[in-house]
């Protein structure tokens, strides 16, 4: 497709595109983002492979569908990995929530020490400071995709972590103080 004919396309189904992404995401600023998304992928997709789309409505609306429902999975999985973390650090027990918070403190660590500058600042305001991912996008001047993306791998490289190591802190004995 010519640079002409790939501006009219978004010209003439953008805001379709981003009405029905809408009412998928019910927020404004994601379904922007997914509606950059979703031509970002259609446009690699026809500058690649050179091919053309003999109904490029419903062929854009398959990809906003798809990028839609796929998205939303990777949040409930970014939320239960991060919901999992957060289980921890509230344990009843005061010798479980001791264990939780040096688990917690251990696994920031591990953060600061094994993860880029911007993912440790991400994950940090999400958990930490309980930012929105919209406030997250704001705070570091990155869209509200790119910070889904990058708490979604964050998340899933320190699960991988716990599940490998099977525990973040090697208990430490305790002192007997007599009977």
């Amino acid at each position: 497709m010519t640079p002409e004919e790939l501006e009219s396309l978004y010209r003439n189904h953008a805001a379709e595109i981003y009405r029905f992404i809408k009412r998928y995401t019910a927020h404004d600023d994601l379904a922007q983002d997914f509606t950059h998304d979703v031509f970002f992928k259609a446009i690699r997709y026809l500058s690649e492979k050179r091919r053309h789309i003999k109904n490029p409505r419903a062929w854009l609306f398959s990809i906003a569908r798809n990028h839609c429902i796929t998205t939303g999975k990777k949040r409930i999985l970014e939320e239960q990995s991060l919901g999992e973390l957060e289980r921890r650090q509230r344990q009843s027990s005061y010798e479980a929530a001791d264990a939780a918070r040096m688990e917690f403190e251990e696994i920031l660590r591990f953060v600061t020490e094994n993860y880029a500058e911007d993912e440790a600042a991400m994950f940090y305001l999400y958990v930490l400071h309980d930012f929105s991912q919209a406030e997250i996008a704001v705070a570091t001047g990155s869209s509200q995709s790119a910070v889904s993306r990058v708490l979604l791998s964050v998340s899933a490289r320190l699960e991988q972590q716990f599940r490998s190591e099977k525990s973040w802190v090697k208990p430490q004995p305790r002192e007997s103080y007599g009977a």
